[in-house]
């Protein structure tokens, strides 16, 4: 029992602590001088404890629910967990209710710390009703239906809410028996904890339960008076009902149970973890599956999954084809590669558009470490090309990371999606003499060039003043090379011509602005050292590269510029024609433009424009790179002079 002499050391040792000076925080060890003060962190007398909600008046899924909530739960080291009722299903038979308590315990000792159990109407209750349910079972599997203990500095008590094995009519049967309640003040009175922890499955501080004696057994803890914290369950909804007197209450959600429709935010899968300090309590829910236990992603399965996220896994050879008469046929390999030592299952699906015939849509399988494969894949177009047709193989390689705790497989898919080249192929046209690509400032024409270490870019062009970025003939993306008709920079700039070399873009302004709306000629140049800039022959700029061409695999397109994945972006608003790309520096002076250019040895692709092959424009070189024309981009008759 609690002499009055040991209330009073109680209070006296509690006053103490309140107004004894704090010990002085020690500084760090400093290796270096600072400005900043830093101090280690004060000694602190704590535990950790953990608390579950009910498991229990939901479906059979909420075994798995409560496995994973233990395996968590134990990441956290907790002193013990404690439990606030309804752990099995019950309401049945003597032989189902065992399987199930046993189901329960095996799932709950797998806790590394001890566990408490408190009693819920599911855990005691039988059907049909009985005057003695299972409580005779639950004393003998589970334990007391009321007890308490001390843990360093805190009791805790846990109390039995079902003493009628009923609780639909609370004013008469859910009240607290004289005997439980004479037991508690006992147990608060042997007590010299200085703090108190009460479990309970029925929150009888609800306003569901007024009319119950509640009102008494919380004058039993207020005049007590040490701080106290009380835990229930039953409603599956968490809660923070706040502190009344010295009491603080709160109810705990789910761990298993059914979520109720009435507050599905704060009805969930959670446990609680609690850290008790003698003059502090803290709590945070950690909804089941957020906490992750420290050595769950090793350094070896992320060094292999960042291999296999910078190889190139997949690789597209060869291209289909498509033009204006449709059918067109062609055939590529895709191949696959395992470049690390894991095997890898994967996937592979082929997207065309509709009316194409392909060979195979799909394949799936497994790559040991080191193999590669090849699969063929005979590709028909559909009806005439009415716009470029996007052609595209995805592949997901499955990285099997090692298994979880529990030997769980872990998977994580790396997927890469690769465009199938498709080549324009010509067939028949209609003539367009005198003809130039017309363009609104949406369209533009596409071109695919291998990586050059030298060029020259020209082309006659026409079009208002600039304004904004437009793009005239460019593929920069941090790479690469083009003119633009705008700068950005400026409301009305000038054309301006940029090569990226040596890990730096060399800018090319012209430095005059002539009459707009007229043809001219333009033409940027790079010979490994030197880029240069000419408008109508003259030499506009030139600048010198610390290194060679930073060249990209991004398209070329005539009319505007690329963005990373190869998409038209900064349109120009005008018309282009005659334009050519060479693999040579052709200027490095001045020189006279002339107006119709011819193909020659050193000639990547000319567009002259003067046959329409609906979204096809025809390179007039050998090297067969006819552009697909995008957006309503056109070749158009009579737009020269």
């Amino acid at each position: 029992m609690r002499t009055s002499a040991t209330l009073l050391a109680v209070c006296l040792a509690a006053l103490l602590a309140c107004t004894a000076a704090p010990a002085p925080a020690q500084p760090v060890r400093a290796g270096t001088e600072s400005q900043s003060t830093l101090e280690a962190p004060p000694a602190s007398e704590s535990f950790t404890f953990v608390v579950m909600g009910d498991r229990t008046g939901g479906p059979r899924s909420g075994v798995k629910i409560l496995e994973r909530a233990v395996e968590q739960a134990g990441l956290f080291s907790p002193d013990f967990t404690m439990t606030v009722g309804d752990m099995i299903e019950g309401y049945g038979p003597a032989a189902p209710w065992l399987d199930q308590m046993r189901e329960f315990r095996a799932i709950m000792d797998r806790l590394e710390s001890p566990w408490y159990p408190v009693a819920g109407n599911h855990d005691v209750y039988e059907r049909p009703h009985t005057p003695t349910g299972h409580v005779e079972l639950y004393k003998q599997h589970f334990g007391p239906l009321y007890y308490s203990f001390e843990h360093e500095f805190a009791l805790f008590v846990v109390l039995y809410t079902d003493e009628s094995l009923s609780w639909t009519d609370p004013p008469r049967d859910q009240n607290m028996s004289p005997e439980q309640m004479a037991w508690l003040r006992e147990t608060l009175s042997g007590s010299d904890a200085q703090r108190v922890f009460v479990f309970l499955h029925h929150p009888r501080w609800f306003p569901y339960y007024r009319g119950s004696n509640w009102d008494e057994v919380h004058a039993i803890f207020a005049a007590d008076g040490r701080p106290t914290d009380a835990f229930a369950g039953h409603m599956h909804v968490y809660r923070d009902d706040g502190l009344r007197d010295n009491v603080h209450y709160r109810a705990m959600a789910l761990t298993g149970g059914f979520p109720v429709r009435q507050a599905t935010e704060a009805s969930f899968h959670h446990f609680a973890v609690v850290r008790a300090r003698p003059e502090s309590v803290s709590i945070a829910l950690v909804p089941i599956d957020a906490v992750k236990p420290g050595d769950l992603f090793t350094g070896e399965d992320l060094n292999q999954l960042a291999r296999l996220h910078r190889s190139a896994f997949v690789s597209v050879d060869g291209s289909l084809a498509a033009g204006a008469l449709g059918g067109e046929t062609g055939e590529v390999t895709v191949r696959l590669n395992n470049p690390i030592e894991k095997t890898l299952p994967y996937t592979l699906e082929v997207r065309a558009p509709e009316g194409w015939s392909l060979s195979r849509t799909s394949a799936d399988g497994t790559l040991q470490p080191g193999e590669q494969i090849e699969v063929p894949i005979r590709g028909t177009a559909g009806e005439p090309a009415q716009e470029p047709p996007a052609v595209e193989v995805l592949v997901a390689m499955d990285y099997p990371y090692e298994p979880g705790p529990n030997g769980e497989e872990r998977v994580e898919p790396v997927v890469r999606t690769l465009s199938i080249p498709v080549e324009p192929v010509l067939a028949g046209g209609s003539p367009t003499p005198d003809g130039a690509l017309v363009l609104g400032r949406r369209g533009a024409a596409r071109v695919d060039l291998p990586r050059l270490e030298t060029f020259t870019l020209e082309a006659w062009v026409r079009g208002g003043p600039p304004s904004g970025r437009q793009g005239l003939m460019t593929k920069t993306e941090s790479s690469g090379y083009g003119v633009f008709w705008g700068d950005a920079s400026a409301d009305v700039g000038v054309p301006t011509g940029y090569v990226r070399a040596g890990g730096r873009y060399l800018v090319l302004p012209a430095d005059e602005i002539w009459t707009w709306d007229r043809w001219t000629h333009v033409a940027l140049t790079f010979d490994g050292r030197t880029a240069r800039f000419f408008v109508d022959g003259k030499l506009q700029s030139e600048a010198t590269a610390d290194g060679p061409l930073d060249d990209n695999d991004l398209p070329l397109f005539l009319g505007a510029d690329t963005d990373a994945n190869g998409r038209p972006l900064s349109f120009f608003g005008g018309e282009i024609d005659e334009a050519r790309v060479s693999g040579v520096a052709r200027y490095t002076s001045d020189f006279t433009p002339t107006r119709d250019l011819s193909p020659d040895a050193d000639t990547l692709a000319l567009y002259r424009f003067e046959r329409a092959h609906g979204v096809i424009a025809e390179d007039s070189s050998d090297s067969g790179r006819h552009a697909w024309l995008l957006n309503g981009a056109e070749a158009e008759g009579d737009r020269r002079p």
